[in-house]
């Protein structure tokens, strides 16, 4: 366990941590801003890492699914990387607070620019929660950290999967999260980039 003695120092006036009931991990979030959902809770659930593997975390966030991931599987290493430089900067400070830095690094960085993504080609799982609403569909979020995490505005489908294919070593494997809405679309991705679908999970 290694969070028997958390780093408070990072947290700020505005935040609070919540406990993950897992590992002894918390994590900082701010009320009113962008809170992490079921979602990464059911894709750390999903995804099956190796310990000691080499993992890469696609639009991080507040880096949480990263930290879902390292209590449940211990893997090698963890890569978050995060366009916003608000979230790149929370994200860093929960990997501070559960005292995982030699466990999980986080890069600041658009996964849409691939040489963006450090050791590409060398990961032996890759993990995404991307935005699931088309940039001009539905109602924008007047907030801008929500309204990056809910709509292609940074990025599109294709862009994460494209990111995956190019990260992942031979033989990797790659896990996401997304609505039912578009699963011909990941499909037809997924197959025009080499990423074989294999398992597919529907939750209610």
């Amino acid at each position: 366990m290694p969070n028997r003695h958390l780093d408070c120092s990072v947290l700020r006036p505005d935040e609070r941590m919540d406990d993950l009931q897992l590992r002894g991990l918390y994590v900082i979030q701010k009320p009113g801003s962008f809170l992490f959902g079921t979602d990464s809770v059911l894709l750390a659930h999903f995804a099956q890492v190796k310990a000691g593997s080499l993992v890469l975390d696609l639009g991080t966030g507040s880096g949480v699914l990263a930290l879902l991931v390292w209590g449940r599987y211990q893997p090698g290493h963890i890569c978050g990387i995060e366009i916003q430089p608000a979230m790149a900067d929370l994200a860093r400070r929960n990997v501070q607070l559960n005292g995982l830095q030699a466990s999980i690094s986080i890069v600041e960085g658009d996964y849409a620019i691939h040489s963006d993504i450090p050791d590409a080609g060398k990961y032996d799982a890759v993990l995404a929660n991307p935005p699931y609403i088309k940039a001009g569909a539905g109602v924008r979020n007047a907030d801008a950290t929500n309204a990056l995490a809910r709509h292609e505005l940074a990025g599109t489908l294709e862009d994460v999967v494209q990111a995956a294919a190019l990260a992942l070593k031979n033989g990797g494997r790659f896990y996401m999260v997304h609505q039912p809405v578009r699963l011909s679309e990941i499909f037809g991705l997924m197959t025009r980039y080499n990423i074989e679908p294999k398992c597919v999970q529907l939750v209610q």
